[in-house]
């Protein structure tokens, strides 16, 4: 059965546009996840507890730039097959068949988002933990598995903020590059390569795809939008995957400098 987390406004449109077309039975919840940085954490333990449903969350924001949120990459690493992302205004494709584009389980985000959300939550709790230090103290248990006094458990979660720099993990899938690859040219010339844009899209139909940059990540989702490109695809950071080998990377630099500036290796190494 349908089931919609929003104003009832909302209720009743989705319900109706999923109703004509005949799909009112299908067991998803929709979750409306704009608003208070309360609602995707909200949403991700909804996910995590109703393991039989899927899940569809829209917003206002494009997909690219969710994946700027650490519990949104969490929710998309750890729940590939159950969950999707559709933005705000819906095309009605999207909300009537939103699973239609398969998902791959996907290492490298997996990892990033993992680190990224300990991180994040470590000071979200650090913030917190002398207000409510009985109800926090559980929530580290839970999350990092250790307990103690509280000035042990600042001292901790102030280690936690920063994350391990050589991993030394296979990265299955493809790994494509921002600024010369995917985004040529530069200021109001800039535009996407539509040659590796078409890449990325044939290789989704059988492994995960990502795009990495070594530069600032809130940078490089503002110009690869601008620039018209729009996909439901994780936005990485080269720098946390020191000491990785990916299956393949696809770049305008050569095998080599890549080697030298990130200590990241490539099985297939297609430069563009």
């Amino acid at each position: 059965m349908i089931e919609v987390i929003d104003s009832a406004e909302m209720q009743s449109a989705i319900k109706r546009a999923v109703g004509a077309f005949g799909k009112e039975n299908e067991d998803i919840t929709y979750i409306n996840i704009s608003g208070s940085g309360s609602v995707l954490q909200e949403a991700y333990d909804t996910i995590s507890k109703y393991s039989d449903r899927k899940f569809v969350l829209y917003g206002l924001h494009r997909a690219l730039e969710m994946y700027l949120n650490p519990v949104f990459m969490k929710i998309m690493a750890d729940y590939p097959d159950r969950v999707r992302y559709i933005s705000i205004p819906f095309r009605i494709q999207d909300l009537l068949n939103p699973f239609s584009t398969p998902k791959h389980e996907n290492r490298a985000l997996k990892l990033f988002s993992d680190a990224e959300y300990r991180q994040d939550m470590a000071g979200v709790l650090l913030h917190e933990l002398r207000k409510r230090t009985e109800e926090v103290m559980k929530k580290v248990k839970e999350i990092y598995g250790f307990e103690g006094e509280v000035e042990e458990i600042e001292k901790k979660l102030m280690e936690l903020k920063g994350y391990e720099k050589e991993l030394n993990e296979h990265l299955p899938g493809v790994f494509c590059d921002v600024y010369g690859t995917l985004l040529i040219g530069e200021g109001e010339e800039a535009r996407i390569n539509r040659n590796v844009h078409e890449m990325l899209r044939e290789y989704s139909r059988d492994r995960p795809v990502n795009i990495w940059t070594g530069g600032i990540l809130d940078d490089a989702v503002r110009d690869l939008i601008k620039s018209g490109f729009d996909e439901d695809i994780p936005i990485l950071s080269k720098d946390f995957f020191r000491g990785c080998t990916a299956e393949i990377v696809i770049d305008d630099e050569d095998r080599e400098t890549i080697e030298d500036l990130y200590n990241i290796r490539a099985e297939k190494f297609i430069r563009v």
